[in-house]
């Protein structure tokens, strides 16, 4: 049976820091609740009873609630900006309630204050007071372009409520709640607890249309475009690998980095050791295969072999040892789908090749000397190669140019084609040392690249490469046996991802591919400072450039924030990119990832503090906070020895 109730509320304002009162018997409005229809507590009291406290309402059994309203805003603010509160690790329900304003009002108040400010001007002038006077005039131009801006129709005025509902589970859990919003999610704002008033304030979260705490401020129209979007209560990619489950809504997450909506397929994961990164990872790795998503991975610590030889990938282990080589300077056909047609075709970019290999060059020459090499120096590398590839071996942007026969039927037999031996850096050493013996200016550059030839201690990518793989779900490069932070491994980091890029990258272009470089870091912090360092930086965001022109995914894995974002190439990556996660973090990074993520202060003390596999997701401006339960066959087939390490300190 419902009960009939009677309600009052006040219209008198509060002070900051203040608690809203019960109105005086003067200052109330009578207003009949439940004599049409029933109340918030009749509707939930059939179920169970719902009891309004003095600061906060209780509905039986579990569940506590206290409402705020918002009776100032921020000075400025950006894209979103009620964010804040959806990310600090609490259940929070916000309603905004929007009426139009009188513009021409507030056109006459901005007059006044021009005028204010103008005569203080004056006096300020007149008695020598000059230090706060350009600051007036600034004032004065910020005020007359708003008022322009309402005079022509360009901005108008509206009269804006905020108010939001804190949720838990238990009363100790709700202060403990309301106390962070209070202290950091509400930094920038002035926040009220509606006191006695906690049932209007439910009434106005609830999704009714109903603004029974109606407290408004009034702001121009850009205010309140930029509310939205809020931090959304679930992903909204509908497909996709399962990448996690939501933190607030346990919603399952799947993560489609092909959306159309999304400005590119790259990626950027940073996190600290122990914060779960790899496992994030390997997660994404592992699921993609039901998605028919082919990844290709530059692995520093072997830390995806396991993997992928569990789900049927191919392991290239990279050393002196190995049957499986490497040739860089090998030209590829790209396979492509014509624009008008959409037949797939293939093409050979010779002058690109070019330049890739000159680059090449000048970084296997800045791994010996610090010395910057000379632009006659950088002309004939570039000069050198190009002859190597149009004269000396004949290769054209014909891709049959690459074979020794064309494809074609004698009689009644096929004959297939067959690729022709391609140039190493041996090939590219010779020419150089026989212009260098004519020239002394350019003894010191060959000496500088004789390391990097066959038998020397760079030289184990001086080769014919014996390197093929069929379609394999996961094709992991393991460089951990390589001498760690060894100016090999490095170069090897390099030429697995020029391996990548040119066939893996370039073939079947239908394909799903995404690549990930584990560690990248590594190639920003190869030689710090140095020529080395700028050459392999440089290289890196412009593999990154190319995989994204090409439709595929780049990623890049780093445990090391500072070091990749100091870079400027590191920089670029993440900017790049359209999908952004962030892990634990160090707070020496704080300043850094404020500026270059947009982070609110309580989202910084939410990633210092963050438990292992907690993830905040950035995917072309829609946040959500994730982590992900693994069962006990993956928690098995992710957690490595190195992760194992890591969790134990």
């Amino acid at each position: 049976m419902f009960k009939t109730l009677f309600k009052t509320r006040s219209t008198s304002s509060t002070k900051r820091g203040q608690k809203a009162k019960k109105p005086s018997q003067s200052q109330e409005r009578t207003e009949v609740w439940g004599e049409y229809a029933p109340t918030l507590q009749d509707i939930v009291a059939t179920a169970s009873q719902a009891e309004f406290k003095t600061d906060h309402v209780k509905i039986a059994p579990h569940n506590f609630r206290r409402s705020y309203f918002v009776t100032r805003l921020p000075n400025r603010v950006h894209f979103g900006f009620l964010n804040q509160f959806f990310g600090f690790g609490a259940d929070v329900d916000v309603s905004v309630h929007v009426e139009p304003a009188d513009s021409a009002r507030q056109i006459r108040k901005l007059t006044q204050s021009i005028s204010s400010l103008e005569a203080q001007i004056s006096l300020d002038i007149k008695a020598d007071k000059t230090d706060r006077v350009s600051i007036h005039r600034q004032e004065i131009a910020n005020m007359d372009a708003l008022r322009m801006a309402l005079q022509s129709g360009e901005e108008k005025m509206y009269y804006l409520s905020v108010i939001l509902t804190v949720s838990a589970d238990s009363l100790a859990e709700l202060e403990r709640a309301c106390a962070v919003l209070e202290r950091e999610a509400g930094r920038g704002y002035q926040l009220i607890d509606a006191a006695d008033l906690q049932q209007e304030g439910l009434l106005s979260v609830a999704p009714l249309g109903m603004n029974k705490l109606r407290y408004p401020m009034e702001v121009f129209g850009s205010y309140v475009a930029n509310m939205f979007p809020f931090v959304s209560s679930q992903f909204s990619h509908k497909r996709g690998p399962l990448v996690g489950f939501d933190l607030v809504s346990k919603a399952p997450m799947f993560y489609d980095a092909w959306q159309p909506g999304l400005t590119n397929a790259n990626m950027f994961i940073a996190g600290i050791s122990g914060s779960g990164k790899s496992y994030a990872l390997k997660g994404i790795v592992s699921h993609s295969l039901l998605h028919d998503i082919q990844t290709a991975i530059v692995d520093w610590e072997g830390e995806y072999v396991d993997v992928a030889k569990a789900l049927g990938g191919a392991v290239v282990t990279i050393n002196y040892n190995t049957s499986d080589k490497i040739n860089p300077c090998e030209l590829e056909e790209e396979e492509y789908l014509d624009e008008k047609t959409g037949q797939k075709r293939t093409r050979v970019d010779v002058s690109e090749k070019v330049e890739e290999m000159t680059q090449f060059t000048k970084y296997a020459a800045s791994l010996t000397g610090d010395d910057p090499l000379n632009s006659l120096e950088t002309a004939l590398i570039d000069q050198l190669w190009h002859d190597l590839y149009r004269k000396d071996f004949g290769f054209t942007e014909d891709a049959s140019s690459l074979y020794e026969t064309k494809r074609q039927l004698r009689g009644n037999r096929l004959e297939m084609r067959t690729r022709r031996r391609q140039p190493q850096f041996s090939d590219f050493y010779a020419k150089l040392r026989q212009v260098a013996e004519k020239d002394s200016r350019y003894e010191q550059l060959a000496a500088r690249l004789e390391r990097v030839t066959a038998g020397r201690t760079l030289g184990l990518f001086d080769c014919q490469s014996t390197l093929t793989l069929a379609k394999a779900p996961i094709i992991v490069f393991d460089l951990s046996k390589l001498s760690d932070n060894s100016d090999l491994r490095k170069l090897g980091q390099y030429v697995a991802l020029e391996w990548i890029v040119e066939r893996f990258i370039k073939k079947n272009p239908t394909q799903k591919k995404r690549v990930i470089v584990d560690e990248a870091q590594k190639a920003l912090e190869n030689r710090e400072g140095t020529v080395g360092g700028e050459f392999a930086a440089m290289f890196l965001d412009y593999a990154f450039t190319r995989i994204r022109k090409r439709g595929g995914s780049a990623v890049a894995a780093s445990q090391q924030f500072r070091v990749f974002a100091d870079s400027k190439y590191g920089a670029s990556i993440i900017r790049n990119s359209a999908t952004k996660l962030l892990l634990k973090q160090e707070e020496l990074d704080g300043p850094m990832l404020k500026n270059m993520f947009s982070l609110a202060d309580h989202e910084l003390r939410h990633l210092y503090d963050a438990e292992p596999g907690v993830v905040r997701w950035d995917v072309g401006g829609e946040i959500v906070y994730s982590s992900y339960q693994a069962t006990l066959w993956e928690d098995r087939l992710w957690d490595t020895k190195k992760v194992r390490a890591e969790k134990g300190g």
